[in-house]
């Protein structure tokens, strides 16, 4: 019998309703005293729903919050219903690394999520991701940077000619680094991954693709809303459909993609880029035949392009804007930075991918620099195998769903049982052997290309850069920082990469001393 006030058409909504209350009422219940992660720590609202955890991340705050919640219940702490956060050097070897007879411990696909369909070196399964590493690496290697490094070379120089109009022009040296930093980290990947910059340094602009890809990282956020719950998935997926604007732009965003790769995949030249080494692995017999056990198809090109595009600018920008923030905010520590960078390079000219190396100073401030302000510097989450795992010594479920578990870049590097004075900036932490009060620093907690079988493939890359344009920038110029910058890095928002705010210095050409 049907309750004749439950056919208005009013009442269903309201039933429904309340259903969905009860119902999240005794999964709340559940989710705090029978699930698997009952046992661990963690406030208990965030036990119960998945809400506290997606508003974090809207408001750009999570990975502070992440921190303080380690500093309140320890190594583990339970931050959703279904996800377990880690701080320790160990949790990253159980995490992320490889032991023998050991799976690797599977990529989250609610955060990895595939690029328009199309697989890419993030989001593939074990055997796939090995392939595409093998076909890739060959463009990461030191032989291919050495091909590569007078077209990156390029991409310096115009750098230091675009700053030094600034000091001539009407601006007289007052410079955003943060955008000029993404400028040329943009045009170097954009050349090196699709044939062709994207012109952002000669117009000193932000090229249409680049501005998408920056807001899709907020977008990212209202996906993880839609996958917690479902209603709100259905009503995101009715707003994609019935607003073409949204499905537009995502087209025209990878044509773009496309129709450069495709142009640069025709071209028979003898120029070393990424693109080379891909072509001449996987031409003709994958990109054909799509069975080849080396190489990579036409699609996971396409979709591993914009990967490789938004991991090798976006981070190795930020990474160049935290050293040059330190560097400014610690005047004895950019004294002895410009000093090394003077005495050991008597022309600009001298400094090259080599030589750069050969920078004591200069590596620690980075060291430091990517430890205080991580280009990644939230999760990159994993989920445990059906059998569950061993992480940090406790044995974790592998219950369905399986548990999604990962360390915390910026809890990691902040906590005190890792470093000593872990606010502090002092690229002396790094220093063979470290001074006393740094000799129980836990240096294994601090891994900002991540570890194991899925470590950044760009590491030797971003290290190229860094030290270069920084070695460039301190031959060139002596810098002050401006006073609405004395403050970047407080209460800056994360939205999965920092939402960076400009970065003021006033640039002077360098003086000259006997």
């Amino acid at each position: 019998m049907v309750c004749p006030r439950c056919k208005t058409p009013a009442a269903i909504p309201a039933l429904v309703l309340t259903l969905y209350i009860i119902f999240s009422i005794l999964r709340a219940a559940y989710n705090i005293t029978l699930h698997p992660l009952a046992k661990f720590s963690g406030p208990r609202l965030r036990a119960a729903f998945y809400f506290p955890d997606l508003l974090s991340l809207a408001r750009g705050t999570a990975v502070e919050e992440i921190k303080n919640l380690h500093d309140r219940y320890g190594d583990i702490v339970r931050i959703t219903p279904e996800a377990l956060s880690f701080d320790t050097a160990q949790s990253w070897r159980d995490i992320y690394g490889l032991r023998e007879g050991r799976r690797e411990v599977r990529r989250d696909e609610k955060w990895h999520l595939d690029h328009a369909g199309k697989s890419n070196i993030i989001v593939a399964n074990a055997t796939d991701h090995s392939r595409m590493r093998r076909t890739l690496a060959h463009a990461f290697s030191d032989v291919a940077l050495r091909e590569q490094e007078s077209l990156m070379t390029t991409y310096f120089e115009q750098l230091i000619a675009k700053l030094q109009e600034k000091i001539d022009g009407s601006d007289v040296g007052y410079t955003d680094l943060r955008d000029w930093y993404n400028f040329v980290t943009f045009d170097i990947i954009g050349d090196l991954c699709l044939g062709e910059a994207f012109g952002t340094l000669k117009s000193g602009s932000y090229h249409y693709w680049i501005e998408q890809i920056l807001v899709g990282l907020k977008f990212v956020i209202v996906i993880r809303f839609a996958q917690a719950y479902p209603l709100f998935r259905i009503i995101l997926a009715l707003l994609i459909n019935l607003v073409p604007g949204v499905k537009k732009q995502k087209q025209v965003h990878m044509a773009y993609t496309i129709n450069k790769l495709e142009a640069r995949l025709r071209k028979n030249t003898d120029r070393k880029d990424f693109i080379s080494y891909v072509r001449n692995i996987s031409y003709p017999e994958r990109i054909i035949l799509g069975n080849n056990k080396n190489g990579m198809s036409r699609d996971e090109i396409e979709g591993t392009a914009t990967v490789m595009i938004m991991a090798g600018s976006e981070t190795t920008a930020s990474a160049l804007c935290g050293a040059t923030y330190y560097m400014l905010k610690h005047p004895k520590v950019l004294s002895a930075a410009t000093s090394e960078v003077r005495k050991k390079f008597k022309t600009v000219n001298d400094i090259n991918m080599v030589s750069v190396r050969d920078l004591p100073y200069i590596n620690k401030i980075i060291k430091e620099a990517l430890r205080m302000y991580p280009p990644t510097p939230s999760t990159l989450p994993r989920r445990t195998r059906s059998e569950g795992e061993i992480i940090n010594g406790t044995f974790i479920p592998g219950n369905v769903p399986q548990i999604s578990v990962g360390v915390n870049h910026w809890a990691a590097y902040h906590a005190a049982k890792n470093f000593a004075n872990p606010d502090t900036f002092d690229p002396a932490r790094w220093s063979k052997p470290p001074p006393d009060k740094y000799k129980h620093d836990d240096k294994a907690a601090f891994q900002p290309f991540s570890t194991g079988p899925r470590n950044c493939l760009g590491k030797n890359l971003a290290y190229f850069e860094m030290r270069s344009i920084l070695a460039r920038m301190l031959w060139n110029f002596d810098m002050e920082l401006c006073k609405e910058s004395r403050w970047w890095t407080k209460k800056q928002k994360t939205y999965i990469l920092w939402d960076k705010p400009s970065l003021k210095v006033k640039l002077l050409h360098r003086r000259v001393y006997e």
